[in-house]
């Protein structure tokens, strides 16, 4: 599937990513941290969550698809829609 691999190309670049409609993937970067009485750390990360209230689409996965999988506008939106229709079938079934 082209889209979740676009969706985790993108939050490696940008702060967030529209799926038009639905909501927004945001990511927040997460300092390392040292636990001395657990004798561990962890290391710098991403936390990724998701905001409902913003819908609004950038296009940015349009062109992600367009730019890296060499389809065509209508091909990128009709792949995101496609996905986007399957995403919220599968939340209702749950």
């Amino acid at each position: 599937m082209l889209i979740p691999e676009c969706i985790a190309e993108l939050l490696m670049t940008r702060e967030s990513v529209v799926l038009p409609g639905f909501g927004t993937l945001r990511s927040e970067e997460v300092s390392a941290s040292i636990h001395p009485g657990e004798n561990s750390f962890h290391p710098p990360a991403k936390r990724i969550y998701f905001d409902h209230s913003l819908t609004s689409d950038d296009q940015a996965i349009q062109e992600w698809l367009e730019k890296n999988k060499g389809l065509s506008a209508m091909q990128a939106d009709t792949e995101l829609k496609n996905f986007l229709r399957e995403l919220m079938s599968a939340l209702k079934d749950k």
